[in-house]
């Protein structure tokens, strides 16, 4: 899900991408890479040009995720 702001941490100010989770079954297959390109597409298709998310730190695969795919890590 993608919100167009967050009401919880007020230093965001763009939309963000809440909770992506793909079961297990289906990992490995593109489709979180997928939904995030469909998600900032669809954002900058409505205007915005940034995105946050966040992930666990110790999450390395995801992290190495959304570092490939262009995301830089912002603390905060």
């Amino acid at each position: 899900m993608v919100v167009h702001k967050n009401s919880w941490d007020k230093k965001i100010d763009c939309p963000y991408i809440i909770e992506l989770f793909v079961h297990r079954d289906y990992r490995k297959k593109g489709i979180a890479k997928g939904l995030i390109f469909r998600s900032c597409g669809a954002i900058k298709k409505s205007g915005q040009d940034k995105v946050a998310l966040t992930v666990v730190e110790n999450n390395t695969i995801v992290r190495n995720l959304y570092c490939n795919l262009g995301f830089k890590e912002y603390d905060c």
